[in-house]
């Protein structure tokens, strides 16, 4: 009896056998039926679909589901544009061993998934939401919020990828030769991540291509995820960076990063900081460990001429951050790291910081040394402050051959700003200093006070007095100035009660009162300059020159944009090499520096030398508008034997250039008189001209100019 039962079982068993067999057998016949593969690409695009906001389709699967399953053009479309496209997508999975797998742990793994060439189209609309972040469905209410199966990708690969960007305001960026190389898992707990390589390069309009690469790993399967960051380099064609780290808890992160600046190229900061005078390569380092409650951060940088470090620690764990620590500058030379012109210094100092940046606590004390303000050496001088309680107290000494200079003051940030400085010089060696910074003849020795109290920073409400009483004191080749100023800040205006400027050979007197930013009434500034002699006062501008000057203007409407009415009376005059016996020039002007400006300018002169001498010059210029400035020229001369020459052209100034149409040339000479037969053109851009069209004809005779000239040579 026994017998025939294992007799059963074991033919019940070989018939199952054959069974699952057979049935193996058929649905491996079946899988590669033009049948099956239409059904199974039906039910994935439907698997798709309940999964992605917009239209998926390819056109159509090959290969085997028992190995590898291909893709081919899939294509998903988002409100008729096509979103995301990619001509093969390659699915490797072992179906047998997985199934039985699954029975027993629920695990599924994936051997790969290459995607080739895939190419994303992000568009961001006019709410600033990118049509990315809807692409995926998100759960309904009624899901399960943990997976119940776990699905490991073995290997994802992505090769030859692009993004294409494009911002609400149609600015565009780029990212292509993606490479890709990781793999993920989707556990019960949570997602995880690895990326062993990634690659690519990203172009953005306006700023330097860069390339990317990184290695990275994220762990969400804990209820602390983490973040590793490997490594993550970008370069660009001359700066180079890299970050690596890591960050856990995002709730409450700690964190530790580590940022190398292997070099960062001053010209490429300026692209993103135009307003940053920026002029040396740096290089340095910056890290940040810990919680958010207490993060260290330390970081060094480095150029040619200078050195700056800090460390801090910062909270951030509150609605305001509050930091501790100090930053340290050891001999930063101003002027070159910085393009600053004609002003700069070496600083070495250090500031100490606390509390938070509503209530930030400070102290600094520095040194700068061979201290140059618009081209006047003021050497050494030593600075201090304390900021406390919103209120800042500053004092800086600076110190000279015989005498020395001091300002002092406060800050009161609290409320309506409120500040009262004063500055005492006595004896004050001032050198002035050549474009190239060799030692020019002008010396300066100052004595002056200077004061200034006032509140608040809208120009409109703001109230301030200020004085200066200028002592004594030898400018340059003037050697003895004095005066004295009185100015006040009310209702949005400037008024000038008194300033007086008085020397041996000349006077400056002006009085009135003028709107900051808007016409104030009554708003009018007068004034006068009486110089008999211009010599020295040229040369405090490192200009050559002499002669007999008095001047006669107002100006008003508002400071930003006044207008202007003078007259000015030159006699024996000469600058840069050109001279006039005698000459007048008259102006009027409105809406200066405003985009309307117009107005007139008209000048004549008698026994002119400008390289050409001239027995008389008569000029008018008629201005309008600005960017680009448009200047009407009419130019009359007659030389020394009575011939006369005309110029008449249209000018106009742009930012970059300058371009201007010559409408008439005449040029009366000894064999007669020489005309441009119809209008040329000139541009001028930095140290060329381009000529086209000039020319000049006398009956029969021509001469003619066209081409490229330069302005400057030997």
């Amino acid at each position: 009896m026994r017998h025939r039962i294992l007799r059963a079982l074991f033919w019940l068993g070989a018939a199952a056998a054959a069974l699952v067999v057979v049935g193996l057998t058929a649905a491996w016949l079946y899988s590669r039926t033009e049948s099956f593969r239409s059904l199974l690409g039906a039910r994935a695009l439907a698997a798709l679909g309940e999964s992605i906001d917009g239209e998926v389709a390819f056109d159509g699967l090959d290969g085997s589901i028992w190995r590898s399953v291909r893709i081919r053009g899939l294509s998903v479309r988002q409100n008729g544009r096509e979103v995301l496209a990619a001509p093969v997508v390659t699915i490797r999975i072992s179906l047998l061993r997985q199934a039985l797998a699954f029975l027993f742990s629920r695990r599924l793994h994936v051997a790969e998934i290459a995607v080739r060439q895939p190419v994303i189209r992000a568009l961001q609309d006019a709410r600033g939401e990118w049509n990315l972040a809807s692409l995926v469905k998100k759960k309904k209410p009624d899901e399960p919020r943990t997976r119940s199966v776990s699905v490991f990708l073995d290997r994802i690969r992505i090769d030859g990828g692009r993004i294409d960007a494009r911002r609400a305001d149609g600015r565009e960026a780029r990212i292509d030769r993606i490479i890709l190389d990781g793999s993920a898992a989707l556990l019960p707990s949570g997602a995880e991540a690895d990326l062993a390589g990634l690659d690519f390069l990203l172009h953005a309009g306006g700023f330097p291509d860069s390339r990317w690469e990184g290695a990275l790993s994220y762990d969400g399967s804990h209820a602390a995820p983490a973040v590793e960051l490997r490594r993550l380099a970008v370069r660009t064609e001359k700066s180079q960076i890299e970050l690596a780290g890591t960050v856990k808890d995002f709730a409450a992160p700690v964190t530790s990063l580590r940022l190398e600046l292997k070099k960062v190229a001053a010209e490429e900061i300026r692209i993103f900081l135009p307003a940053l005078p920026l002029s040396q390569d740096f290089s340095g380092s910056l890290s940040a460990e810990g919680p958010r409650s207490a993060t260290k951060i330390a970081g060094a940088l480095a150029a040619a001429d200078g050195r700056v470090k800090t460390s801090l620690v910062v909270d951030w764990s509150r609605g305001e951050p509050r930091l501790q620590g100090d930053v340290e500058a050891e001999r930063v030379v101003l002027d070159k790291i910085f393009a600053l012109g004609r002003s700069g210094g070496a600083v070495t100092g250090r500031v100490s910081l606390g509390g938070g940046l509503k209530n930030l606590q400070a102290t600094a004390a520095a040194e700068v040394a061979d201290l140059k303000i618009e081209g006047w050496r003021l050497g050494l001088a030593r600075l201090s402050g304390n900021l406390k309680d919103r209120r800042l107290a500053l004092q800086a000494d600076a110190k000279g051959r015989p005498g020395g200079a001091r300002l002092q003051g406060q800050v009161d940030f609290a409320g309506p700003w409120s500040y009262e400085l004063a500055l005492a010089a006595r004896d004050f060696d001032l050198q002035k200093t050549a474009a190239d910074g060799a030692a020019a003849p002008a010396v300066a020795r100052v004595s002056a006070d200077v004061r200034l109290k006032g509140r608040g920073r809208d120009a409109r409400t703001a109230e301030a007095e200020a004085g200066a009483t200028l002592l004594p004191s030898r400018l340059g080749a003037v050697p003895r100035a004095e005066g004295e100023a009185a100015l006040k800040l009310r209702g949005g205006a400037l008024v000038i009660d008194a300033l007086r400027l008085r020397s041996e050979d000349a006077t400056l007197a002006a009085r009135g009162r003028i709107g900051l930013v808007e016409t104030s009434p009554a708003s009018q500034l007068t004034y006068t300059v009486r110089a008999k002699e211009i010599r020295p006062w040229l040369a405090l501008a490192g200009v050559q020159g002499s002669g007999r000057v008095d001047v006669d203007g107002t100006a008003a409407g508002a400071l930003a944009s006044p207008r202007l009415e003078g007259k000015a009376e030159l006699a024996n005059a000469s600058v840069a090499g050109n001279s006039l016996q005698s000459g007048s020039v008259r102006w009027t002007l409105s809406d200066v520096g405003g985009a309307k400006m117009a107005g007139q300018v008209r000048a004549a002169a008698t026994g002119a030398e400008v390289g050409v001498p001239f027995r008389a010059l008569e000029l008018s210029v008629g201005l309008k508008g600005k960017a680009p400035t448009l200047a009407q020229v009419d130019l009359a001369a007659e030389d020394r034997e009575r011939r006369s020459h005309r110029l008449k052209a249209e000018v106009s100034y742009f930012p970059e250039r300058v371009e201007a149409l010559v409408q008439e040339l005449s040029l009366q000479l000894a064999g007669g008189v020489w005309r441009n037969p119809g209008p040329a053109r000139v541009v001028v851009r930095g140290k060329t001209a381009d000529v086209d069209g000039l020319a000049l004809q006398r009956g029969a005779q021509a001469i003619r100019a066209q081409g490229k000239i330069g302005l400057e040579g030997n």
